[in-house]
């Protein structure tokens, strides 16, 4: 492991994960007690440091002297794992730090997760680090194990395994269950792992700590981390960075996407869950892959540790006796967007002598022997593999297997040997149970990336090649320039003190600033204002209400499409300020919106959200009803570079929409210009704004041709779940600012 004094995350966590000595403060005698445990899994996997229980009840404990106190230990101590009731866990840690020790592990509970007690019972834990410079993990923390260098620091009954495998996969975890569950797992399919922290409730050392201590570690692969949400966003976001420079893949399990999910987040350890999509914008700027179950974190992780780096995305799909497997696993392929090669003709010449005349040489490839003997299998498959790999589309190979019981030895020793020294990196799923358990044993024992499932082949496969694509992105390079001074001082000359919402024609006026265009389009003060304007812009046009308290138009009859002559503009300016005035009598109307209606074209929402923990971060998706569906945004720190607003597009239902229609003058370059705009306006007005809603902002099929049609900006916090505020009136004096005449 790195050398910490060294190290940008700050000294101490050398002396948690790598003791030379630990006191075990509470320890107990009796083994099937929490506090029992850790000193009895630090002597069965060898821990070769000093241990000294703490406890004024015992003289000893096993083959070791017990003390009264950490004062009465009469050598330094790297490490006191704190084993007490959550009133007494203070002043144990007082007593460490005048002890000298380095480090704390605090495995005790009743802090954060309890609620306002606990909170402040954790903030006195949280400043006594600060003051005393001794790192803590936790409090309600399931320990560490460090599987390399044999410190089961820990009560998670994973260690009660016989033997632990070593590896190059770190885990860390805000759950100590989401340590011991995937352990045990991943043991049992000899899967190894470099070291796994149970974070806790993270009253000092934190998820960010532990992922940039371990991009530093030249022992790990592969970082793994269950977060449930973080203190501080710009260091989880450097942490990432890190990892990412540093060449390791960081595999994220995120909890609390959903309402019922951060609650019981809240209770658990008390962290705050914050904005689902600012996470998945850091993912996708950082390059980290994220996860959705544990069977899934194993799986990625186990591919990602044991694959060399695909050269090429094409994905050959190879089956045994299995034509059923070939092609549900290249259709699942193929469903994921993943590339499926067309071997060349010298591949296939090479291959035909190779396998039965009766079958087919084209990708998917279902091998069969010449005789169609089951005995031929395993050299046919070592002759096979070589030649597939060298086929200059294949970057990569995914095997499947059926039950095989017969020869099954010698078809894993043969994908063994292939894995070892192939230049393509080679994944096994085997749809198999105990008959081909000997088959299993060969490839875990060796390191190849085996899954039991066509499903949890591609998502590893997936992975893998996401992981690969990002590490070959060029440097990023800004979306679009800076905005001149003038036009970020123009900015905030729009938002000075405002609050509310601003209305519509002025958010706007921001747009514009930065290049995002609308259409022709006036305020109104009265009916024959309204009809000035129609007639000077040209008609059909809109009529939409203007008022600082109204978020939604539609909802409270606010809005006319579609207006034709005089007298339809003055009729429905009258039944449109009429119908808003039954609706919302308090709010203040500042008058109507004139507006030209736009000729059909694609609607796409451009969205705004300040996250407390990542600031500005920009969501893409369909417009109108469809942009507000779950799971159908898109989402990117903001301001974008210009790989990220690429990725974006891209990865979206408009960018696909406009790539199948690009026959008709749509095409996906505007967009990325166009959201590269937009997300330099989000940065530079996060300060004053909380959210704004583009929708719909539409395309023309025209390159780059656009137009927003509607535009909302919050200067107030959105409601809890994510929606802007709904209509609702503020305190603005109601007197009106314009006249019916």
């Amino acid at each position: 492991m790195p050398d910490i004094a060294s190290s940008s995350v700050g000294p101490g966590i050398d002396a948690l994960l790598r003791p030379r000595s630990i006191a075990l403060v509470g320890a107990s005698a009796d083994t099937a007690r929490y506090s029992g445990r850790p000193l009895r899994f630090l002597v069965k996997h060898g821990y070769p440091g000093a241990l000294y229980p703490v406890n004024p009840r015992y003289d000893r404990i096993g083959d070791h002297p017990c003390f009264p106190d950490v004062a009465a230990v009469p050598d330094p101590v790297d490490l006191a794992i704190i084993m007490l009731s959550a009133l007494h866990v203070l002043a144990a840690l007082e007593e460490c730090a005048k002890k000298g020790v380095r480090a704390a592990l605090v495995m005790s509970s009743g802090f954060a997760e309890l609620g306002a007690a606990g909170r402040q019972a954790q903030q006195r834990v949280s400043e006594l680090a600060v003051t005393t410079g001794m790192r803590i993990c936790g409090p309600n923390s399931g320990g560490i194990i460090n599987v390399r260098d044999r410190v089961g620091a820990s009560l998670l009954s994973c260690l009660e395994l016989d033997t632990l495998i070593p590896g190059d996969i770190a885990l860390v975890s805000q759950s100590g269950t989401v340590c011991n569950a995937p352990f045990n797992r991943a043991q049992d399919r000899g899967i190894g792992f470099a070291c796994l922290v149970s974070s806790g409730n993270e009253a000092d050392l934190d998820v960010p700590d532990f992922v940039e201590y371990f991009a530093e570690d030249d022992g790990v692969r592969v970082i793994v981390a269950y977060v449930e949400g973080v203190k501080d966003g710009t260091r989880f976001l450097r942490a990432a960075t890190r990892a990412a420079e540093r060449g390791k893949p960081l595999v994220v399990l995120k909890v609390g996407a959903h309402e019922r999910g951060r609650a019981v987040i809240a209770s658990h350890t008390g962290a705050a869950a914050g904005s689902d999509s600012a996470f998945q914008a850091v993912f996708a700027r950082t390059g980290a892959i994220r996860v959705h179950d544990l069977d899934e974190m194993i799986d990625v992780a186990s591919v990602l540790a044991g694959s060399r780096r695909p050269r090429l995305p094409g994905v050959a799909v190879v089956a045994v006796g299995s034509g059923g497997a070939a092609g549900l696993l290249a259709d699942m392929t193929a469903g994921a967007g993943l590339d499926l090669a067309d071997f060349t003709e010298p591949t296939k010449q090479a291959l035909g002598p190779l396998v039965s005349p009766l079958c087919t040489l084209t990708n998917p490839l279902d091998l069969a022997g010449v005789s169609g003997l089951a005995s031929e299998e395993p050299a046919m498959l070592r002759a096979c593999l070589p030649v597939i790999a060298a086929d200059p589309g294949v970057g990569s190979i995914v095997v499947a297997l059926p039950s095989l019981p017969y020869y099954c030895g010698e078809i894993a020793e043969a994908l063994v040997d292939f894995h070892r020294s192939g230049p393509v990196p080679l994944l096994v799923t085997w749809l198999a149970g105990s008959l081909s358990r000997r088959g299993f044993d060969i490839l875990e024992r060796h390191g190849v990336p085996l899954l039991r499932s066509c499903e949890a082949a591609v998502r590893g496969l997936r992975a893998l090649l996401d992981h690969a694509r990002f590490k070959d992105r060029a440097p990023g390079t800004a979306a679009v320039a800076a905005p001149e001074p003038s036009t970020t001082a123009a900015a905030q000359r729009i938002l000075a003190d405002r609050a509310g919402t601003l209305p519509e024609d002025e958010t706007k006026r921001l747009l514009a600033l930065y290049g995002i265009p609308g259409v022709p389009e006036r305020r109104a003060a009265s009916a024959a204002d309204a009809v000035r304007a129609a007639r000077e812009i040209g008609y059909p046009v809109a009529l939409k209400i203007v008022s600082a308290d109204i978020a939604h138009k539609q909802q409270v009859g606010g809005i006319r499409l579609g207006v034709s002559g005089d007298a339809a503009v003055r009729r429905e300016f009258r039944a449109l300020v009429a119908e808003v005035e039954r609706s919302l009598p308090a709010a203040a109307i500042e008058g109507v919106l004139v507006q030209a209606m736009a000729r059909e074209g694609l609607d796409v929402f451009l969205g705004m959200l300040r996250d407390p923990q990542f600031g500005a971060v920009v969501m893409l998706g369909l417009g109108g009803l469809l942009g507000a569906r779950p799971g159908a945004l898109t989402s990117g720190l903001a301001p974008l570079d210009a790989a990220g607003a690429t990725r974006m597009v891209r990865e979206s239902e408009v960018g696909r929409l406009l790539e199948a229609h690009r026959g008709l003058g749509f095409a996906p370059e505007g967009l990325i210009d166009l959201l590269g705009r937009f997300s330099r306006l989000a940065a530079d007005v996060a300060p004053w704004v909380s959210a704004i809603d583009v929708n719909p902002v539409r395309l023309f099929p025209r390159p780059g041709a656009a137009a927003v049609l509607d535009a909302k900006c919050y200067f107030t916090s959105p409601s809890a779940d994510g929606a802007s505020p709904d209509g609702a009136c503020g305190d603005a004096n109601p007197q009106r600012r314009w006249t019916d005449a």
